[in-house]
């Protein structure tokens, strides 16, 4: 029997395997090749950041929102992890500290292809959405893009698709796109925005430690007293009417460009 290196398949050069792992549909046909062999298993591990990302964006609706939305969430989280240790007294080397302010236009596959982990978070992410919107919209036949037809919420007029409703013009695949895509929207604005308005939480300054401590101990809706309020006002986040066009560009100056 040939010997299997001596396979022409096998003696291909690995761009051309790496393009073949780019054609699987999904990624449970990419790790299926990847174990059928040694050497295609070697060509996986030295190259599947491109292979996911290729993956990635091929069978999964809004992909790079999706990752942009995984990564913030993680910035996120060390961003308050460092916070909470800071406010703590803990000494948090400048190496080991994220980004002040979350770099959204770095947070996509073009800037970095994605890991095997950041896959499966993205995936986890998924599936969290289509059971909210499961959860949110059982009815058979209605429209989880149009606020009118699928929620208790009514928009002041008609909806402008269509008089019942149909989004004439609209097709499933784009309608698909934007349901996802704003769904994780959703998730990255609310990382960028929690490291912006828990800063003032987490500083040396006595009336943050009272207020970090309500937050912990009071389950929701505190109310914030007048030396609260003082102090919550001077930052910028908390007091727009007041604040330099400077100081808000920089807050949300980035925010507001990725969304527009």
């Amino acid at each position: 029997m040939e010997n299997i290196s001596q396979s022409p398949i096998l003696n291909l050069p690995n761009e051309i395997h790496v393009e073949i792992f780019k054609r699987c549909t999904g990624f449970k046909d990419a790790v299926t090749l990847a174990v059928t062999c040694q050497q295609l298993h070697c060509i996986w591990e030295n190259h599947q950041k491109a292979v996911i990302s290729h993956i990635g964006g091929s069978c999964i609706v809004a992909f790079d929102d999706a990752l942009r939305a995984v990564r913030a969430i993680d910035m996120a989280e060390r961003q308050h992890q460092v916070l909470a240790l800071q406010s703590s007294g803990v000494n948090v080397a400048d190496a080991e500290k994220p980004p002040k302010r979350i770099p959204i236009h770095r947070l996509g596959s073009s800037s970095s292809m994605p890991s095997p982990d950041e896959i499966t978070r993205v995936f986890d992410l998924k599936y969290f959405v289509e059971a909210a919107l499961f959860l949110g919209h059982q009815e058979k036949g209605v429209h989880i893009f149009c606020q009118q037809s699928s929620s208790k919420l009514r928009l002041p007029g008609l909806c402008p698709r269509a008089v019942d409703g149909s989004h004439a013009g609209i097709s499933a695949k784009e309608a698909d796109f934007k349901i996802y895509a704003s769904m994780y929207q959703f998730f990255l604005v609310s990382a960028v925005l929690s490291s912006v308005y828990l800063e003032p939480f987490f500083t040396d300054h006595p009336t943050s430690t009272i207020l970090r401590a309500n937050f912990s101990t009071i389950p929701a809706y505190p109310k914030f007293g007048a030396e609260e309020v003082s102090y919550l006002r001077q930052w910028a986040c908390y007091n727009k009417q007041h604040a330099s066009q400077a100081q808000l560009d920089g807050i949300f100056g980035e925010l507001g460009d990725y969304l527009i």
